[in-house]
């Protein structure tokens, strides 16, 4: 399952050309191999699977074999309540916590 993470400045703030340069930095194929190899998050710049050992890409989300396999989580639907007034995040997390106990 894949989510997403977004980069936002927000409108008025007072550093507002370093968050752009950080945003760029950050997005570099350099950074984004830099920070793979640290945790297994998939990286967005394709480029940077260049600087990735092999190895170490094949366990990310965004390698190209595993993100076909992928499904996107869905922020609506977790948020969505019931008629009890409880989000399916709550409820599945009602479901998920004593099952996963027994295991």
């Amino acid at each position: 399952m894949t989510d997403f993470s977004y980069w936002a400045i927000l409108k008025g703030t007072k550093n507002f050309k370093n968050a752009l340069k950080f945003i760029e930095f950050a997005s570099r194929p350099e950074s984004q191999a830099a920070l793979v190899k640290l945790q297994t998050l998939g990286s967005l710049n394709r480029k940077a699977f260049n600087l990735i050992p092999e190895s170490r890409a094949k366990l990310l989300p965004t390698y190209p074999e595993n993100e076909a396999k992928t499904i996107e989580l869905n922020p609506a639907w977790r948020a969505k309540k019931d008629a009890s007034g409880k989000s399916n995040l709550e409820i599945n997390n009602a479901l998920w916590n004593p099952w996963i106990l027994q295991q």
